[in-house]
C-alpha cells in the first residue's frame, strides 16, 4: 500500500495515527521509565545497531534508533545474584521494572490467570476475573480506572495460530503462556480485532521445535560465511544473512504448479570450515562448537553422502513435515548452487540475492568472530573443494505473534464499532501491533510494547474513579 507522494504514504489514516504516535512519544515514554526507576540507560551496554532496513531511502536516520537497557550502579538482581556483562538485555529490563514496581507498593501476582473482564451496565471494564493456581479457586479484582493487557500473544494455541497465522509454524520463543488469553477475552468485551495474520517471524530448528513447541532460541543470524539455505530440490531461495523477520516468512511460499509448500523445510549447508570454527561470540546459535554432540546436525563427507542422510532423516519426520522428501537431482542442484555461490563469494558480490550489502548484516556479521581471511566480502566465504559438510533442519518460526484487538493512540482496546472500550487498554504482542508487518529494528518487539504501555497508564491515571 506505500505510497510515497499520497497524503498518508498509502497507510490508512487509523494505523499511520499509531505509527505517529510511536514516533512522536517514544523518547517521552522511555524517560517517564527512567525518571521513575524503572529504566536505566548505558549506552556503553546498549548495542547500537543500525536499523534493520537502513539501506531502504526512505530511512533519513538509519542508526541510532536501538539502545539497551543496564542495571543501575550498585544495584543487584533479585536474591543477590551478580551482574554478569553477558547478562541478557531483557533480563535487566524485566528486574529494573520490577525492583522500581516493588518500591511504590505495586502487588505483583504470580500464578493468576485472567479469564474474564467485568463491564458496567454502560460497557466500561470495572474488574476481571482471575483463576488463581493451587486450588485457591476464582478471585474478583475490581478496577478503579482501568485494566491493561499485555499478556503476549497467540504463538502457543495450536488452534489459533492454525486458524490465522498466514503459513504452517510449528512452534517459536515465546514463554509458554503466549496462548491468545486476550484474543477470547477481548471478543467477549466486543473489541474488534487486527493483523492476526501476522507475528515476529524467525527460523528455529526443526527437530528442536519438534521436541518443544517453546525454543530457548531461534536462528537470529545464521553462523558461517561458507554457508548457504537451499529448499527441497537444492535451489538458493533468499539472502540468508537478512534479518529474522524476513526470512521466516520465505517457508510460506506456495508453488502452485506443483501445490507444495517448497520451502516448509529448509536446510542450511554449510562446510566443516564453519563447524570447526571456535568462535564463541554471539549469532552462533545451533551450530554447535567443534567436538559438542548435537543430534540435529546431519553430516556426510560428499554431498551426495550428505543428501542420503538428509533424506533418511525426511523419512524419520514424515508424519510431522507431510511427507517432505528431497528431489531426486538434490545432490546436482545443490552442488550447483554451491558452486555459483562459492563464485559469488570470491568475487564478493551476490549477485542472486545480495547478501552482506546491508549495514545491518555487515554489523551482525562481526559477531561471528574474526572475518576469514583473503574474502572481500565477510557474509560469504568460497565452499571447501572436499567435505565433511553439514545440514541443520530449518522451518518458520515465530518470537510470537503481533494480532489481536485493535488500539487507538491511547492504547484503548477499540469496540467493532470503533469507539474505544471504556476502562479496557492493550500494549505489546497481544493487541494488534501498530508494527503491522513491519519489524523496524532491534527492540522492536519491546519498542512498541514499553511505549504504549506507557501510554495506556498515563490515560488510566487520568480518568475518574468508576468503583469505589
Amino acid at each position: 500500500r506505500y505510497d510515497r507522494d499520497a497524503p498518508t504514504h498509502g497507510v490508512p489514516t487509523a494505523e499511520l495515527a499509531l505509527l505517529e504516535t510511536f514516533y512522536d512519544r517514544g523518547a517521552e515514554a522511555v524517560q517517564v521509565l527512567v525518571d521513575a526507576g524503572g529504566l536505566y540507560l548505558n549506552r556503553e551496554r546498549g548495542h547500537i545497531f543500525p536499523d534493520y532496513h537502513a539501506d531502504l531511502p526512505q530511512n533519513a536516520a538509519p542508526i541510532g534508533r536501538s539502545f539497551g537497557p543496564a542495571m543501575p550502579p550498585e544495584q543487584e538482581l533479585a536474591a543477590g545474584q551478580a551482574v554478569n556483562a553477558n547478562l541478557p538485555g531483557g533480563t535487566i529490563l524485566i528486574e529494573v521494572l520490577r525492583q522500581a514496581a516493588k518500591a511504590r507498593g505495586v502487588k505483583l501476582l504470580l500464578g493468576h490467570r485472567v479469564v474474564h473482564v467485568h463491564q458496567d451496565d454502560d460497557g466500561a471494564v470495572v474488574g476481571v476475573e482471575v483463576h488463581a493456581g493451587r486450588g485457591r479457586g476464582t478471585v474478583l479484582v475490581g478496577a478503579r480506572r482501568g485494566v491493561v493487557f499485555a499478556s503476549g500473544g497467540f504463538l502457543h494455541d495450536e488452534q489459533l495460530a492454525r486458524d490465522f497465522l498466514r503459513g504452517p509454524l510449528l512452534g517459536g520463543c515465546a514463554s509458554s503462556g503466549s496462548t491468545g488469553d486476550f484474543i477470547r477475552i477481548g471478543i467477549e468485551a466486543g473489541a474488534q480485532l487486527g493483523n492476526m495474520q501476522q507475528a515476529w517471524w524467525t527460523q528455529t530448528v526443526l527437530d528442536v521445535v519438534l521436541r518443544a513447541r517453546e525454543t530457548a532460541e531461534d536462528i537470529w543470524f545464521p553462523f558461517g560465511d561458507s554457508m548457504i539455505q537451499v529448499d527441497k530440490y537444492g535451489r538458493r531461495v533468499m539472502d540468508e544473512k537478512q534479518t529474522y523477520n524476513d526470512r521466516g516468512p520465505v517457508h510460506f511460499a506456495w508453488d502452485a504448479g506443483r501445490r507444495e509448500y517448497p520451502n516448509l523445510v529448509l536446510f542450511q549447508i554449510y562446510d566443516d570450515a564453519v563447524a570447526q570454527k571456535e568462535s564463541p561470540e554471539g549469532f552462533r546459535g545451533y551450530i554447535p562448537f567443534p567436538g559438542q554432540p548435537a543430534p540435529y546436525v546431519i553430516s556426510g563427507t560428499t554431498f551426495a553422502e550428505l543428501a542420503a542422510n538428509i533424506d533418511s532423516r525426511l523419512v524419520e519426520l514424515q508424519a510431522e513435515t507431510g511427507g517432505v522428501r528431497l528431489a531426486a537431482d538434490f545432490t546436482e542442484t545443490l552442488t550447483r548452487s554451491v558452486e555459483r555461490f562459492s563464485e559469488f563469494a570470491r568475487q564478493g558480490v551476490d549477485r542472486d540475492f545480495g547478501r552482506g550489502d546491508k549495514p545491518i548484516q555487515q554489523s551482525w556479521q562481526l559477531w561471528q568472530g574474526t572475518p576469514r581471511g583473503g574474502v572481500p566480502n565477510p557474509c560469504l566465504a568460497p565452499f571447501a573443494d572436499h567435505g565433511p559438510y553439514h545440514c541443520i533442519l530449518l522451518v518458520a518460526a515465530a518470537l510470537d505473534t503481533k494480532g489481536g484487538p485493535r488500539i487507538d493512540p491511547s492504547s484503548r482496546v477499540l469496540g467493532t464499532d470503533g469507539q474505544p472500550i471504556a476502562g479496557l487498554y492493550g500494549a505489546g504482542n497481544c493487541i494488534a501491533s501498530p508494527a503491522g508487518a513491519g519489524y523496524w529494528g532491534a527492540g522492536g518487539t519491546i519498542g512498541p510494547a514499553v511505549v504504549f504501555g506507557v501510554i495506556a497508564g498515563q490515560h488510566a491515571a487520568r480518568q475518574q474513579d468508576r468503583i469505589q
